[in-house]
């Protein structure tokens, strides 16, 4: 049995990240399965980590503190993952 290591993405518009200025233009999930990212779904910065939100649009900004808090384990769990991917330094915009 082998395993997809390339995760399906969603290609969108491009987007700036609001903490750092990374410039993305794909969406997937932790697990790579494949979807469609709509408002309201929680992201992570894959260049600095910050936890982030699509807004309308496609657009995202950074979650609040409450926001954050009222996730649950797993998403944060996926988040801080993303967090630990983004400090290896793979990016050096």
């Amino acid at each position: 049995m082998t395993k997809n290591i390339e995760p399906d993405i969603t290609r969108h518009n491009d987007t700036l990240c609001p903490a750092c200025g990374y410039v993305f233009n794909a969406a997937g999930t932790i697990d790579g399965r494949p979807g469609q990212a709509v408002p309201g779904d929680i992201c992570g910065c894959l260049a600095c980590g910050q936890s982030l939100i699509y807004e309308e649009h496609m657009q995202v900004r950074k979650l609040t503190k409450e926001e954050y808090e009222a996730l649950d384990a797993l998403c944060k769990r996926d988040l801080a993952k993303i967090k630990a991917f983004a400090q290896t330094g793979w990016y050096r915009g």
